[in-house]
């Protein structure tokens, strides 16, 4: 016993050393406000979340299922969702009030905003915004749905508008990824009409882990983000970030959101309502200085990158009739305290959501008032 007390005190030293560098780095990494690189990637929240919530559709691909709730917990938010009957993460839908201005919004998960309380979303800061600018009842319901571009929103926008008597359609574009989606919608929607193949078990242990400690998030972000397991991620947002440093990139993958910006623009007529398209980016699009980590880490060079090109194509291709609106500024003008985006996860936080609801009454207030 005697010849192992010694080891034994340099495995505890070397354990005390361990747990202590892997606190610090928990603390650092919590004190940290600026991007990482791997933001872009939005966490992989799927292996986060609950996704009891969601479903799929043949017509918008996946959808939040009716009468669903959830908590959604990372290291960085913690959730309630409640989802209703319409299947949107919202309160039940009342009949509406005399003089009630009511619009939709739809987009993915920027919209959806499962990070903050529905209180604190852009949405329904939105709606009390207008009101206040317009003296009468607005109320902005919040359609959006993680992994939306816009043929999805648009069917979403078509289903969900005569349902709560909308006055007009919000949709919101998220050049980090919806160019993308565009143009995997069709086999999307296809695959979305067959059985869903059975998924592998989460690992409980390690999203457990992930929902609590900032540095677990981060090595499972980046694990997943450098392709660890051939997930096949990192080939998905090389192509996603091409647009950004490739001019014909941004052609190619642009040929799909043209065909659906028309159609978006088609559908607004059909239902007789005015439409309202407003573009956002990831934070490395508002923080140039953040993109060098994220392009090198997905086989771009930094030295190539645009990071106005997506936004400035969507504003050309977009059709007579389908305002468009660049929130890229106002997020740029922010203060940089307190931070817009959360740090790993990539979407906004309560503060994000404040600037672009600001942002989007001050566009939206003289077009809505006749």
């Amino acid at each position: 016993m005697s010849r192992l007390r010694p080891w034994l005190g340099r495995l505890g030293l070397l354990l005390g050393g361990i747990a202590a560098a892997l606190l610090l780095a928990e603390a650092g990494l919590r004190a940290r406000t600026g991007a990482l690189g791997v933001e872009f990637f939005l966490a992989r929240t799927p292996e986060l979340y609950d996704t009891s919530i969601f479903q799929p559709d043949p017509k918008t691909v996946i959808a939040l299922a009716p009468g669903a709730t959830a908590r959604m917990q990372t290291a960085e938010y913690d959730q309630q969702i409640r989802v209703n009957n319409l299947g949107m993460r919202a309160p039940e839908v009342p009949v509406k009030a005399p003089g009630e201005l009511r619009l939709l919004a739809v987009g993915d998960s920027f919209t959806l905003g499962l990070q903050v309380a529905e209180a604190d979303r852009y949405t329904e800061r939105l709606g009390v915004a207008l009101a206040a600018r317009m003296g009468r009842p607005v109320t902005v319901w919040n359609a959006g749905v993680d992994g939306h571009g816009t043929f999805h929103a648009t069917e979403q926008a078509a289903r969900l508008a005569p349902e709560i008597d909308a006055d007009a359609v919000l949709l919101l574009f998220f050049t980090g990824n919806d160019f993308f989606d565009n143009m995997g919608y069709a086999r999307a929607a296809r695959n979305a009409q067959r059985p869903a193949p059975e998924q592998p078990p989460r690992d409980d242990t390690r999203s457990w882990l992930a929902r609590r400690s900032v540095l677990a998030m981060y090595a499972t972000v980046l694990l997943r983000a450098l392709d660890v397991g051939g997930a096949g991620n990192g080939a998905r947002h090389h192509q996603e970030l091409a647009i950004y440093t490739d001019a014909s990139a941004l052609e190619h993958q642009g040929s799909r959101t043209r065909s659906a910006l028309r159609e978006a623009a088609e559908r607004c007529r059909d239902l007789s309502l005015p439409c309202f398209m407003a573009t956002a980016g990831p934070a490395f699009v508002v923080y140039p200085e953040r993109a060098e980590t994220t392009f090198w880490l997905f086989g771009h060079d930094p030295a190539d990158a645009d990071v106005d090109a997506p936004a400035q194509f969507v504003a050309a291709a977009a059709p007579p009739g389908l305002p468009v609106h660049d929130l890229t500024p106002a997020l740029r003008r922010a203060p940089a305290a307190p931070p817009l985006y959360f740090t790993l996860d990539g979407h906004w936080t309560e503060a994000g959501h404040a600037v672009v609801a600001e942002e989007l009454a001050e566009w939206l207030g003289p077009k809505l008032a006749p």
